[in-house]
């Protein structure tokens, strides 16, 4: 691997740690993401890519594991499994289609744009953040320096490491996640000194969750 994607990878798989560091909180409360690792996983495999399929690799078994905590400590689980049964079934259908399709010269192309598409759908937790530290004009918990800081220099790296191969499916939501991080940073700094100390304070695992790298 190059150093600009041994580099991505290192620091994406640091990122998914602060996951699971928040997610033993979620006894208090909290939201569960859905990640899309398991079709960008598939995907670095037909690339094939080894950066894209450790990071994938190691974000969808950290996934399990925090679905896992949040499973344990969630009120209504019937609601809870329900959603992961549906979530479970689209993944199988979707796999099953790139198996069975898996001599026809698009199936990478057509798997790329629904990781990049999903990718791309799972912005939308950060950005109903923005809207409610715009409304209150505080930016704490929603959004902390650490967290955004990250998600920015790894969606940068991502976004050079997809421009570098040529993969529109890795730039576009990278490149939209880096947008997203710089604003955070951006709403951090002119909303400093509000409700929390430069925003180091504790993630919780409502905003760790929601803010996705898109690999």
């Amino acid at each position: 691997m190059s150093f600009l994607e041994v580099a991505a990878t290192v620091l994406t798989v640091a990122f998914f740690w602060t996951n699971v560091m928040a997610v033993h909180a979620l006894k208090r409360g909290g939201t569960v993401g859905n990640a899309s690792c398991t079709f960008w996983l598939k995907y670095g495999i037909l690339l094939p890519n080894q950066a894209i399929i450790i990071v994938n690799g190691t974000g969808l078994l950290l996934s399990i594991y925090c679905l896992m905590i949040f499973h344990r400590y969630h009120d209504r689980r019937d609601q809870t499994e329900k959603h992961l049964a549906t979530t479970f079934l689209f993944t199988l259908v979707i796999l099953a289609y790139v198996r069975f399709n898996s001599q026809s010269p698009t199936i990478t192309h057509q798997l790329g744009f629904l990781a990049c598409a999903m990718s791309m759908i799972m912005f939308g937790a950060p950005l109903l953040s923005l809207r409610q530290v715009l409304a209150t004009r505080n930016p704490y918990p929603h959004i902390t320096l650490p967290t955004a800081a990250t998600s920015f220099t790894v969606c940068t790296l991502w976004t050079l490491m997809g421009l570098s191969l040529n993969d529109t499916f890795i730039t576009l939501p990278n490149a939209t996640g880096g947008l997203l991080a710089l604003g955070q940073l951006v709403v951090l700094y002119l909303f400093r000194g509000k409700g929390g100390k430069d925003g180091l304070e504790p993630i919780l695992p409502t905003q760790a969750m929601s803010t996705k790298i898109a690999l």
